[in-house]
C-alpha cells in the first residue's frame, strides 16, 4: 500500500513551488528568457539552487481575454494540474544540475481550452525547458523550432 502513496506525494503542488513574491515577479520579467508554445508564453530564469525552493512556478490568465473570474480560475486549475502531473523530470534535472528555475506560464489564447489541449502543451513546455537546461546549465536561449 505504501508503494502507491509515495508517487502521490511527489506529484503534489507545494506552496514552496509557487511564485509568490513581488520581488521574484519583478526579477523574472526584467531579467529572463522566453519562448512561445501556443496557448502559452513561457517566461523563465535560472536562479541559485536552494534545497527547498529550486523550482517556482507562476500562472497568469488575462482579465482582458476572460472577464469572468470563474473562467480564469478554470484555466489556472487546468494549468496547475498539467504542471503537477508532468514536473518530475524537470525537477530531477534541476536537482542533478544544482540550478534553480523560476517559471511563469502566461495563457495567451482568447478561447477557453479543455484539459486535453492544455496538458500536452505543458508537457511540451517542460520538455523544452529540460532540453534548454541540459544544453547549458543556465542561460541558454531557446532556438527557433
Amino acid at each position: 500500500m505504501k508503494v502507491t502513496e509515495q508517487p502521490m506525494k511527489e506529484n503534489r503542488f507545494y506552496k514552496t513551488e509557487r511564485l509568490c513574491s513581488k520581488k521574484d515577479f519583478e526579477q523574472l520579467f526584467t531579467d529572463s528568457n522566453s519562448f512561445f508554445v501556443y496557448p502559452f508564453k513561457v517566461v523563465y530564469r535560472t536562479v541559485d539552487y536552494s534545497d527547498k525552493e529550486y523550482l517556482k512556478v507562476g500562472m497568469s490568465v488575462s482579465k482582458r481575454n476572460f472577464k469572468r473570474a470563474v473562467k480564469r480560475n478554470y484555466i489556472k486549475r487546468r494549468i496547475r494540474e498539467g504542471f503537477r502531473l508532468n514536473k518530475q523530470p524537470l525537477k530531477l534535472l534541476l536537482e542533478e544540475r544544482r540550478v534553480g528555475l523560476q517559471l511563469m506560464l502566461v495563457y495567451v489564447s482568447k478561447e477557453l481550452q479543455e484539459y486535453g489541449v492544455i496538458e500536452p502543451k505543458i508537457r511540451i513546455i517542460l520538455e523544452k525547458l529540460a532540453k534548454i537546461l541540459s544544453k547549458d546549465a543556465g542561460m541558454a536561449t531557446p532556438s527557433a523550432d
